[in-house]
């Protein structure tokens, strides 16, 4: 025998011969696990031996991933899953960024599932269909939208920042916990006009979010709501938008297209609305599916019918709710079926995504990829490296369900071609349907805009402005000061007997003073801060978490007037009011004339002191808080703060006397010079 297979085998690679074809393509047979689905993904070739694959129900709801090169054989799978989604009577919905996909689709629906259909066409400017993104029901939907809807606009957005995401969250938790409700037109007039505002905060139950808008919000610096407004307004300029939006009622019902097994098809090109635009809609629609899934709790488990979202060039319409469906989602029946070319769009977008789009999908399936890709992923399977990820052909790839070691080479048959007449007839039907069912009238969106157009007042538009005087930027406080003892100098400093300006040099100084080692102690601080709607303004406003403390300077000014400005600081809601005077007999002469101006309560809220004396007030402030607990959001927190040092306090009290004898110098030396 042995002498016979020396004479007789197969050949070695050395033999090459145009008449011996030899397999390019490295293969692996299927696992067991991978030919027992009823949704069929294609064929595993291995030793001349074929055999099916598919997907079970439970590893569809595990989500299923492809990623590869345009043309490699994507939407070729995801059009075949489709059709049999829909031969099976499955519930499934299909986003698509451009149009291709949903064509393909369409000519696929028989006529018993025409009425399971619901297609929203951007292009479909006449027959809008009501979507109102600020709907939601439960309280997990609620923070859910809050959170999707200002991620989504900040993703979008050229600058954003901290008080921006505040600003939305909570205007969008006012729509949501208000017996009025609105839409996102409504949203941008509630940021923009104060009158709309004010009016609409009656109707807001929870007290949290009334609280932030009648009290937070004033004291919040700049316009923030600005840059929102701005990106709202780009989002509601294209009228396919702003008519499907700005309705009112909300027509697309994702609860109930999930419950009742509904066709959900979503064309939203980009050519339409715009890039951005399009991007956005698709992540509020996204949004939408994963608040939805998470309301089934309240349902049995056998009640929960598998519902499929099929996303193509899903990095567009990343959410950070979409790792939460990625791990969790599955329990809820919600599968998703992602594709995309390469894992760079999508690294680019959200990394916590990415990672989960990795880790957590059942099935991955790899096309012809690239090299960074290929390199990225080979880890992820037992017998195929990165080079056979780079040599697969049109319509083969490599895959894996479950685990590791269950991986193996598909192949993915051509689709059978569609007759184009029939495949028309049937789109038309299909949209006659749909908007019948869930459209509108533009018209009848032209009249709800012109109606709330009307609402808006004249005077908003007039409303004078704040004096430019308030506004006035103050120089920055030089960082070097003079030497001098201060005690000595300031007793021989004779006061002019008129200072130009609000207070004079010295007043100024002592607000840059306070501001700066205010600052320094890590509260907000603001010179001049307007109040009462620009009926006044306090020299010094200091902000730090809940505390906010109003600062008035007493240099030259009549004590009456003085009383006043203590009047209007408490008539602002500050938690303390300190008059701060340079001079002890002057702070007593303010004090006296508050104590039979004021009423006795209120006296009781104003402190009197001079500048050094501040820094120890806010001290002790700092010092009661100290290991204190406070309540956020119903948890319970403790506070632990570090106090100064004696050293420290030492060198700060010292910095206070040396810039208060400084300014004082410089106001007599140019005293001294208006005398000459």
């Amino acid at each position: 025998m042995d002498e016979l297979l020396s004479l007789v085998h197969l050949p070695s690679a050395s033999v090459t011969t145009p008449t011996l074809i030899r397999s390019a393509l490295k293969t692996k047979p299927a696992p067991e696990i991978a030919c027992k689905g009823s949704l069929i993904l294609g064929e595993n070739i291995h030793a001349g031996k074929v055999n099916t694959v598919g997907q079970t129900k439970d590893q569809r709801v595990r989500h299923t991933y492809l990623i590869g090169a345009s043309g490699s054989g994507k939407s070729t799978l995801l059009s075949s899953m489709i059709k049999q989604d829909i031969e099976q009577g499955s519930g499934f919905g299909v986003l698509d960024p451009h149009g291709d996909l949903i064509d393909v689709v369409l000519s696929h629906i028989p006529p018993e599932r025409f009425r399971d259909v619901v297609l929203l066409d951007l292009a479909d400017e006449e027959y809008p269909i009501p979507f109102n993104i600020l709907s939601a029901h439960t309280e997990l939907e609620k923070n859910l939208l809050a959170s999707d809807l200002a991620a989504s606009f900040e993703r979008l957005a050229t600058s954003w920042g901290d008080q921006m995401t505040a600003v939305l969250s909570n205007a969008i938790l006012a729509f949501l916990e208000s017996d009025k409700g609105g839409t996102l037109a409504d949203l941008r007039r509630f940021l923009v006009e104060k009158q709309f505002r004010a009016k609409f905060l009656e109707t807001v139950r929870d007290p949290e979010v009334a609280y932030y808008w009648q009290h937070e919000f004033p004291l919040v610096s700049g316009k923030p709501q600005g840059s929102i407004v701005t990106r709202l307004n780009t989002f509601l300029r294209p009228k396919p938008i702003r008519y499907m939006v700005s309705h009112g009622e909300n027509h697309l019902d994702v609860s109930d297209m999930m419950n009742t097994g509904k066709i959900f098809l979503a064309r939203i090109p980009q050519g339409a609305i715009g890039e951005e635009n399009a991007f956005l809609l698709g992540t509020l629609l996204v949004s939408a599916f994963h608040r939805s899934a998470l309301s089934r709790q309240s349902l049995e488990a056998e009640q929960r019918k598998p519902f499929y979202l099929y996303i193509d060039e899903f990095h567009h319409f990343v959410t950070p709710s979409m790792a939460q469906i990625l791990s969790g989602a599955r329990k809820y029946g919600l599968g998703l079926i992602l594709a995309h070319q390469e894992l760079r769009q999508l690294e680019s977008r959200n990394s916590d995504v990415a990672s989960a789009v990795i880790s957590n999908p059942a099935t991955r399936i790899c096309f012809n990829l690239g090299d960074h890709d290929a390199k990225r992923l080979e880890s992820g399977f037992a017998s195929f490296a990165a080079g056979d990820l780079q040599n697969l052909s049109v319509g083969n790839a490599i895959c894996r369900m479950e685990r590791t070691e269950f991986d193996f080479n598909l192949h993915v048959p051509l689709p059978p071609k569609v007759n184009i007449d029939e495949a028309k007839r049937r789109e038309q039907e299909i949209r006659k349907r749909s908007r019948e069912r869930y459209a509108v009238q533009r018209s009848s969106v032209e009249k709800i805009l012109e109606q709330n157009r009307a609402d808006i007042p004249v005077a908003e538009k007039t409303k004078p402005k704040p004096k430019a005087s308030k506004e006035t930027p103050i120089e920055k406080l030089q960082e070097q000061v003079p030497e001098v003892e201060p005690v000595a100098k300031t007793e021989t400093i004779q006061k002019p007997a008129s200072t130009p300006g609000r207070g004079g040099q010295k007043h100024k100084s002592i607000q840059r003073l306070i501001k700066q080692w205010a600052e320094g102690m890590g509260y907000r601080a603001q010179i001049e801060k307007p109040i009462l709607e620009g009926r006044g303004a306090v020299d010094v406003a200091l902000y730090k978490g809940d505390i906010s403390i109003a600062c008035e300077i007493s240099i030259t000014t009549p004590t009456d007037h003085e009383c006043a400005n203590l009047i209007k600081c408490l008539d602002a809601k500050f938690d303390h009011v300190v008059m701060i005077a340079d001079e002890e007999e002057r702070l007593e002469k303010v004090r006296k004339k508050s104590k039979t101006t004021l009423e006795n309560t209120t006296y009781q809220q104003v402190h009197f002191m001079l500048p050094q004396q501040l820094f120890r007030f806010i001290e002790e402030l700092e010092q009661s808080a100290v290991n204190s607990s406070t309540t956020v959001r119903g948890y319970r927190v403790k506070i632990n703060r570090s106090p100064l040092d004696a050293s420290e306090r030492s060198e700060r009290m010292k910095s206070i006397k040396r810039t208060i004898a400084g300014a004082a110098i410089r106001r007599g030396s140019r005293g001294n010079k208006d005398e000459s």
